[in-house]
């Protein structure tokens, strides 16, 4: 509910929400602004590469990227459109939303960097994009154990897949299993930096008590990304 406050206090009109819950779309609104909740894999979706690009795992080759050229990679759709995906866009919104773990639901590292970058072109210059992750070393959750293996396997066998896990629960007589990902600073910072997003500010959360912690192990990932200036000044008019 944090991005809503916000957007209480600073008047911001437009707002996206990525896979909200019913308290988020209906608990709380925000008197004269426009929300549009839709789903991650919808917005992942409606982005359609020009260029094919290398997974983020794979980005250590690409680190000249230009990041004029990379922001055309993948166009986000409007509304009311043929083809659901134009060249060009011309809805913005100030507040983008994608919170619990949504990031991680979506199985690959190509299509998290389309969701992203489709976020990214939804932005204005002073817009802000919230997101928050599961903490691949969140010791309060995960235990001493399995997190310091985590940390270990990642360091001498990294891997973009090394996240990847199965969660399971048993429901009546049939059990029901789904597919998550759980991330590193690193790997989100990685993400973010080829989709087109500057970091802003972390937030470390204990999903348990709602506490903001000091150190990363102690709970998940909050994150305010903004749309990267490097993208914006290198779409500016050219002066002599």
């Amino acid at each position: 509910m944090r991005a809503i406050r916000v957007a209480k206090q600073c008047g911001i009109e437009r707002v996206v929400l990525v896979e909200p819950s019913k308290q988020m779309v209906g608990g709380e609104s925000v008197d004269h602004a426009e929300i549009w909740p839709i789903r991650a894999e919808t917005l992942a979706q409606r982005c359609t590469p020009s260029v094919k690009t290398a997974a983020p795992d794979r980005l250590v080759e690409q680190r000249s990227t230009n990041f004029a050229e990379a922001k055309e990679e993948y166009r986000a759709c409007g509304p009311g459109t043929e083809d659901g995906c134009p060249h060009t866009i011309a809805e913005r919104f100030d507040v983008v939303t994608c919170l619990w773990n949504v990031l991680g639901h979506i199985v690959n590292a190509e299509d998290r960097t389309a969701l992203l970058g489709a976020v990214s072109r939804l932005l204005p210059p002073t817009g802000r994009f919230f997101l928050d992750v599961n903490h691949r070393y969140n010791l309060r959750s995960y235990g001493v154990l399995p997190s310091s293996a985590r940390w270990i396997r990642d360091l001498f066998f990294p891997d973009e897949r090394n996240g990847d896990v199965r969660a399971q629960w048993s429901l009546d007589d049939s059990s029901i299993s789904t597919y998550g990902h759980v991330f590193t600073n690193r790997e989100i910072m990685r993400l973010a930096e080829f989709s087109g997003l500057e970091f802003q500010e972390k937030i470390v959360i204990d999903y348990e008590t709602g506490r903001v912690r000091r150190f990363p192990f102690q709970g998940n990932l909050l994150y305010v990304f903004r749309r990267s200036s490097r993208i914006d000044s290198s779409s500016a008019p050219q002066t002599s």
